[in-house]
């Protein structure tokens, strides 16, 4: 009698041991996940979106490209590089702001933009960047026009 009382224990604590790795494992899981999530969180400096949006001005201001506009619309600049001997378009797509050339390809630049908008004052170049969070970013830009 005895021993069948030894068996039917191990046999529950067993069961037991099992449901509880299977536990202790998801909840391992899910504080991963939030320590990944936080991480994430802490790596974008607070001024993220202003910093992306002056890194753009500055690589349509510089030398690399030494972009001229061609064309401006008010949600898209036309230029070209006589460094490339390429034609290409600043544009919104999606909720980014891309680079593109007119064959293939583009090149994010900006992300989480609900808004753009392009406009010539006089003879400079306005650029301006509503982001989905509310925030408004706007630059005089300094290009050769054609």
């Amino acid at each position: 009698m005895k021993i069948k009382q030894v068996i039917r224990n191990s046999q529950k604590n067993s069961g037991f041991v099992l449901i509880e790795s299977i536990v202790s494992m998801v909840i391992i899981l899910m504080a991963f996940d939030l320590m990944v999530l936080s991480l994430d969180a802490v790596r974008r400096p607070e001024n993220y979106q202003q910093v992306t949006f002056y890194r753009c001005v500055s690589l349509i201001e510089g030398e690399k490209f030494s972009f001229k506009v061609d064309g401006i619309s008010n949600d898209e600049l036309k230029m070209s590089s006589p460094k490339t001997h390429k034609k290409y378009r600043l544009m919104k797509y999606k909720d980014n702001v891309i680079l593109t050339g007119y064959e293939n390809g583009y090149v994010p630049l900006i992300e989480r933009v609900s808004a753009i908008r392009f406009w010539r004052k006089y003879k400079q170049i306005n650029f301006e960047v509503r982001y989905q969070n509310g925030e408004t970013y706007h630059a005089k830009i300094i290009s050769g026009s054609g």
